[in-house]
């Protein structure tokens, strides 16, 4: 989910309709939302310079690297899978997903996210966005257990994930966080399992051997 780094056009005029206050509000804070889409264009960003050979991207976005294919998830397809798959999407090579602005009103939507996603990344590949947090909060009934109940579930689904603090993102781009309650949550987590593509890839590998190794003790007797 990469965006344009230049706006799409600029208004000389705006500024001067704008209390002076809250236009220096606007310059020393940042809201929530913001400080995500810049952590996670960054962390793509770095994470697709610091990959070998092509990168595939799945997710919401403009602009994509060079040496990328990017693939829109089309999530309310019966059949994900065959649908990247038809696009170009392969198991056995990296890929980033991120997902942000998504609205996932259930546990079982995240859940068959995380398998989808689980199922189709390949090992050591990054899943990152936001995800609501009042689904959190609405499945343990308070907010201190909302980061322990996140590592379970995506651990669940094969997924280390770190729950990352809009504070600390603002404060790292010297900027201080909006006030007011933000209802999501912003993680990164990496892909502990091998994919379907890599598992199948393996499995054929091991059937060639197994016949190579038949004949040839058929030829030794």
């Amino acid at each position: 989910m990469l965006h344009h780094a230049e706006p799409l056009f600029v208004d000389p005029y705006a500024g001067c309709l704008i209390d002076p206050t809250v236009q220096m509000d606007l310059k020393k804070y940042s809201h929530h939302y913001c400080l995500a889409t810049k952590f996670i264009d960054d962390k793509l960003l770095h994470t697709v310079n610091n990959i070998d050979g092509l990168k595939q991207i799945l997710g919401v976005g403009a602009k994509i690297p060079r040496n990328c294919m990017f693939l829109h998830v089309p999530l309310e397809s019966s059949n994900i899978q065959q649908n990247l798959q038809a696009k170009g999407f392969n198991g056995n090579q990296p890929s980033i997903w991120a997902i942000q602005g998504l609205s996932i009103m259930t546990l079982a939507s995240l859940e068959e996210i995380l398998f989808i996603v689980s199922s189709l990344a390949m090992n050591g590949c990054l899943f990152l966005g936001e995800l609501p947090a009042l689904l959190a909060e609405t499945e343990i009934g308070r907010k201190s257990s909302t980061e322990k109940w996140i590592e379970k579930l995506f651990m669940t689904n094969c997924f280390r994930v770190d729950v990352i603090s809009y504070d600390e993102v603002a404060s790292s781009l010297g900027k201080e966080l909006a006030r007011g309650d933000y209802k999501n949550i912003l993680f990164v987590a990496e892909q502990l399992r091998f994919s379907d593509d890599q598992m199948e890839t393996w499995r054929r590998e091991f059937q060639r051997i197994e016949e190579e190794g038949d004949e040839e003790g058929f030829e030794e007797l």
